[in-house]
């Protein structure tokens, strides 16, 4: 995906109020010459990032021991965003001219499978590594009982059913990275949770 490519908004609200705001930015830049950056960046993980795919519940689970739960197909390619890599990008994009008015995919480390992507975790965090995968039919059955999950299928399950990669190359066209290898950033996010 790069910054072209539509969104895909079906039933999802959480879509359809980002290409609304995303509208309203543009159209208003125009009328009444604001200025504006969109970053973008995938699913972000990093100290302090509790609520995410790979937030509390991953990191915590890989520490203790226990078995992580995922959505989807872990072994498609998915692009995942280091938290401070995305503070970097914000950064450049904020005190640039260059990115005024413009839509951005800030920088990431090289894309692995979900399940490579753990490896890395539970790894680093000296445990075996244990995957529960909620496909569709057991998400569709426990969204009869819960509103949450039925809400999650709906908007994030499209994500982890095909590859999910996301292209920086406009920004390294324009901008010096600072991308953080996955291991260094799955350290500093171990460590932060082991105190959390």
């Amino acid at each position: 995906m790069n910054e072209t490519t539509p969104y895909l908004v079906n039933n999802r609200e959480t879509a359809k109020r980002r290409v609304l705001l995303e509208n309203l930015l543009i159209s208003t830049r125009k009328s009444h010459n604001l200025n504006f950056v969109i970053a973008r960046g995938s699913d972000m993980f990093g100290p302090g990032v509790i609520v995410s795919t790979m937030g509390s519940t991953i990191f915590r689970n890989a520490l203790a021991g226990r078995s992580s739960t995922l959505i989807g197909d872990i072994d498609l390619p998915h692009t995942y965003t280091y938290s401070k890599d995305f503070a970097y990008a914000m950064e450049q994009l904020g005190t640039s001219d260059k990115a005024t008015g413009g839509v951005w995919h800030v920088p990431s480390a090289p894309t692995l499978t979900t399940n490579q992507f753990l490896d890395l975790i539970y790894t680093q965090a000296g445990t075996l590594k244990k995957v529960r995968r909620l496909g569709q039919s057991t998400l569709n059955f426990m969204g009869i009982f819960n509103r949450q999950i039925r809400a999650a299928k709906r908007e994030k399950l499209y994500q982890f059913e095909n590859p999910f990669v996301s292209d920086h190359s406009k920004f390294s066209k324009t901008f010096t990275e600072n991308i953080t290898p996955h291991e260094i950033a799955i350290k500093e996010t171990l460590d932060w949770f082991s105190s959390y």
